[in-house]
């Protein structure tokens, strides 16, 4: 029993992975809401649509967002001190996003392998919060079912970009553009739902102090 107990004990005290998940920012009015929703639309609209020649195009449009996201981040680093705390990895993200992203670019022709790594990665660390979330509604006896399934999804599609990336990533831009539609949609929801929180606080509010 003690010796059971003390194992308890040691599991209780290991470390365990922390969750990455950010607080989510949502819009302030309905009608930045609709112009994001509407980019993320066509932009999505075009992923379906043109498929091919996006991912013809696929290599240069994300290796020269992945040089110039890593310039800011290094130029942010460096204006703002932050390689001088060992909590925080702004400067080094930005180097290791800079050196992806020239790479991606000089071999575009042959890039999708590194393309589906990447993406694969990205996708099974957002699979894995999602589920997190998806187990944590289910304990406290929430609605999970969404949050399960789109979990599952991303997990999934980021295991078949691993696999394979040479065909998955042609088809993956076509899920993207699925992808971009339905977050433009749960946008405004989330925008439209939040705002009738404020004015039902506010009308609260205003009847309270009357």
């Amino acid at each position: 029993m003690e010796t059971k107990n003390g194992f308890q004990e040691i599991l209780q005290k290991a470390p365990v992975p922390k969750s990455r998940s950010h607080p989510h920012r949502r819009f302030t009015s309905i009608r930045a809401a609709k112009v994001f929703a509407a980019l993320q639309a066509a932009l999505g609209a075009a992923c379906m649509l043109f498929t091919e020649q996006i991912h013809s195009l696929f290599p240069f449009i994300l290796g020269f967002l992945m040089v110039t996201s890593g310039i800011c981040d290094i130029y942010r680093g460096v204006i703002s001190k932050e390689f001088r705390q060992a909590e925080t990895k702004l400067t080094s993200h930005g180097i290791t996003t800079l050196i992806l992203g020239c790479v991606i670019v000089y071999h575009h022709s042959n890039a999708d392998s590194i393309i589906g790594a990447i993406w694969g990665v990205i996708g099974l660390t957002k699979g894995t919060e999602t589920l997190n979330l998806a187990i944590c509604r289910c304990s406290a006896q929430l609605p999970f079912v969404g949050e399960l399934f789109h979990g599952v999804i991303e997990l999934l599609l980021g295991i078949l970009l691993l696999i394979d990336p040479f065909s998955a990533v042609g088809h993956h831009v076509f899920i993207l553009g699925i992808e971009l539609i339905a977050v433009g949609v749960q946008a405004v929801k989330e925008t439209k739902k939040a705002l009738t929180l404020e004015d039902m606080e506010k009308a609260t509010t205003q009847c309270t102090v009357v």
